[in-house]
């Protein structure tokens, strides 16, 4: 459900999106294995309901699933939109429940908003800098896996070369870099660095004046939707990551969308 907080519909769009995959898949079952009354239900939070404790439930009285077909379908942006291959793409579980049983499927996401919007990560402490951390909700249409924050071995004297290679024109786009000391770019001291891609230079050079062995970045995107000087770390963003023949690696990545769309941003990286 972490996903419904990240893509551009109105959340009565993406219930009308499972109501509609239930129907979908009542019209691809055999006839003489379809109810007699094909019925989807939904049931709204009450006005007395909190958002943690909120809760919408979309039922229906088809065939059901097995847990290894649940995993197997619910794939956030590469999902095949069929319920036995063709299922939706709004459903990203946390803590899927379903049994084999024929006309249940209860996915819950549990003690969490039911809209979870991660906001923009524009604090930190630079004394407990996160190590790489890969997508648990995207991946890439042969499995590759997708990173939300790369971190990489640094020391102090090296010098950072990033290049913006292709930016998309959906929105504004840019890269966030942090070490545990003092990053220096165009006479800019900081442990943290923001670069945007309309107005940082296309190849911009960064001295690592001190570090504790660690540096740490990820692509940062503006929607305009007022999340604060950027928005980051969204259920559906990450990037993938080549290592390229001189040793450099280059960055395609996602932000925010149904379907994940890694030429948003495509960034080179050296650091000698």
């Amino acid at each position: 459900m972490s996903v419904l907080g990240d893509i551009e519909f109105h959340p009565w769009q993406c219930i009308a999106e499972l109501i509609d995959n239930a129907f979908d898949d009542f019209l691809r079952q055999p006839s003489d294995q379809r109810p007699d009354q094909p019925s989807v239900w939904v049931s709204l939070p009450g006005r007395g309901s909190t958002p943690r404790d909120a809760e919408v439930w979309v039922r229906d009285n088809g065939r059901g699933m097995t847990l290894p077909q649940l995993r197997s379908a619910l794939r956030a942006g590469w999902s095949s939109n069929d319920r036995f291959g063709h299922l939706g793409r709004f459903l990203t579980p946390n803590e899927p429940t379903a049994g084999a049983q024929p006309g249940r499927m209860d996915c819950r996401r549990r003690s969490l908003p039911l809209l979870h919007r991660t906001n923009a990560m524009t604090s930190f402490d630079p004394t407990r800098l996160p190590e790489r951390t890969l997508s648990k909700s995207i991946e890439g249409p042969e499995g590759q896996a997708a990173v939300k924050i790369e971190a990489l071995p640094i020391t102090s004297g090296q010098r950072i070369t990033l290049t913006f290679e292709t930016v998309g024109p959906r929105w504004r786009q840019g890269v966030f870099l942090a070490t545990a000391g003092q990053l220096v770019a165009t006479g800019t001291s900081s442990s943290s660095l923001v670069l945007w891609s309309d107005s940082a230079p296309a190849r911009s050079v960064i001295d690592v004046a001190d570090t504790d062995g660690r540096l740490v970045l990820y692509n940062i995107w503006d929607s305009g939707r007022g999340r604060g000087p950027f928005e980051s770390q969204s259920a559906t963003s990450g990037m993938f990551v080549e290592t390229l023949a001189d040793r450099s690696h280059r960055y395609s990545c996602t932000d925010i969308g149904v379907e994940p769309d890694f030429s948003r941003l495509i960034f080179r990286g050296s650091i000698e």
